[in-house]
């Protein structure tokens, strides 16, 4: 009689955990994602800032001009000034995991240095400008770092948007002065053309009593002075 030997278990071959790798690699695509829109999201900031800068500190210009250091700080909390600010944007959280994150925590903190400088006038003017102009240096400093790391696609993108509140308020500022001038202009010419239309009835009224005048000694002299066909006999005088 034999010996009895148990079936042998076949050897199973461990699959691959095909869910758990599809998960990994949906989450690191969220992440990367999400770090990509993040540093657009730093790079517009930064081109709103840079731009809306330059407009404020045109304004601030003129404000000072007019009135000095005392209009520059009231044009800052004015509807204007607090119109352009609000198109300068707050840079915003920083990626997780990014190759860039050093130049973009660099870029961040020069855009809000120079969003809080301009928001704040404070000091002479001359102490004003050139603390904005160092600011504005550290920014176009850690703007070309990121640009040149970003690429000229994703840059141009970024500041297309960056900048498209600021251009809109541009336009619908030019057109309200235009708006105002063309209502300035028409009111002039209104009254340009009452004014023509008043002397040419004036010179028509001139030469209407004129007319007059003229028709009035015309006949006056008439009624004096004896016509040709009916003249005055001379004097007779009888002989004595």
């Amino acid at each position: 009689m034999g010996t009895y030997q148990a079936p042998q278990a076949r050897p199973t071959t461990r699959r691959p955990p095909v869910l758990a790798i599809v998960a990994a690699l949906i989450v690191v695509a969220l992440v990367w994602a999400e770090g990509r829109r993040r540093e657009r999201a730093i790079l517009e900031a930064a081109y709103s800032v840079n731009a809306g800068a330059e407009v404020l500190m045109g304004q601030y210009a003129r404000a000072f001009d007019a009135t000095g250091p005392a209009g520059v700080a009231l044009h800052s909390t004015d509807l204007e000034g607090q119109a352009v600010f609000r198109t300068m944007r707050m840079p915003g959280p920083l990626p997780w995991f990014s190759l860039r994150r050093g130049e973009l925590r660099d870029l961040a903190t020069a855009t809000r240095h120079v969003r809080k400088i301009v928001s704040e006038p404070s000091g002479s003017w001359v102490t004003f400008t050139a603390e904005k102009a160092r600011a504005a240096s550290d920014l176009d400093r850690a703007l070309a770092a990121v640009e040149t790391a970003a690429g000229p696609g994703v840059m141009e993108e970024a500041k297309a948007r960056g900048v498209a509140e600021i251009r809109a308020y541009l336009e619908s500022t030019a057109a309200t002065v235009q708006r105002a001038e063309n209502r300035e202009s028409a009111k002039w010419e209104a009254e340009r053309q009452a004014e023509e239309r008043d002397l040419e009835e004036r010179r028509r009224r001139a030469e209407q009593i004129d007319r007059e005048r003229a028709a009035e000694r015309a006949a006056r002299q008439a009624a004096t002075e004896p016509t040709r066909a009916n003249p005055v006999p001379p004097l007779v005088t009888s002989p004595r």
